[in-house]
């Protein structure tokens, strides 16, 4: 990890105290929240390098120009047909969004804009850097937006986002389906199952005909995405 002690012990001082204002317990999807998207101490929040050798994981687009080229051209095959702009969520370095550019540049695919939708400020700032490096004709296509447009027309990009959306963790034993959540038991954080309240969870895994015991996990804010982008086009 990238990260010195002193952010991880921050960072445990404020899981610590979500747990303390929520009664010592947290679904797993809202301590994952917590852990990735605090404003301050959040992993993706805070000002570290986390793609890249410098970082804590590569994805394929570090690794070579490559992909962006290859995303690029299936971008240009729709755009022909439809126009229209391409929106980029979670843009991370911003490498992935130069290489997709300069491809659609070299190949002279017209596009209205890229728009990079990004929450991290400091993941911002790099994507800034990285595009500042682009030639003014490209990089003048680019712009960041705050929230999802209305009435979009053109294509979406996610790369590896909705792996990184928090999720819920259900346990199956003798007794039947419970909740997994994050606790505080002598000083360390633990697991601690406990009934199921969320409605949406229980639909989830209805029909599912499973052996106890049995842990999986229940995205549903990836359903709630999947309606947010449904509703700007």
């Amino acid at each position: 990890m990238t990260e010195d002690l002193s952010d991880q012990a921050s960072i445990l001082v404020m899981l610590k105290m979500r747990l303390a204002e929520e009664n010592n317990w947290l679904d797993f999807a809202s301590f994952m929240h917590h852990a990735l998207f605090d404003g301050t101490y959040g992993y993706y929040m805070r000002d570290t390098y986390k793609f890249g050798s410098r970082g804590d994981f590569i994805t394929a687009p570090e690794i070579s120009d490559l992909f962006g080229r290859t995303v690029a051209r299936q971008c240009a095959q729709i755009l022909k047909m439809t126009g229209g702009s391409i929106l980029e969520l979670g843009g991370g370095s911003g490498v992935l969004g130069a290489d997709i550019l300069c491809e659609l540049d070299r190949i002279d695919c017209s596009l209205n804009e890229y728009l990079l939708f990004e929450p991290s400020a400091a993941l911002t700032e790099r994507q800034k850097d990285r595009i500042a490096r682009l030639t003014p004709k490209i990089r003048s296509k680019v712009r960041w937006v705050s929230e999802l447009p209305q009435n979009f027309n053109g294509v979406i990009l996610a790369n590896e986002v909705f792996d990184a959306l928090p999720v819920h963790v259900l346990s199956l034993n003798a007794d039947g389906w419970q909740e997994r959540g994050v606790a505080v038991e002598n000083e360390f954080l633990s697991w601690q199952d406990r009934p199921i309240e969320d409605q949406s969870l229980y639909q989830a895994i209805d029909g599912l005909d499973l052996d106890a015991p049995y842990v999986t996990e229940v995205c549903l804010a990836a359903n709630g995405l999947v309606n947010d982008l449904s509703s700007s086009l």
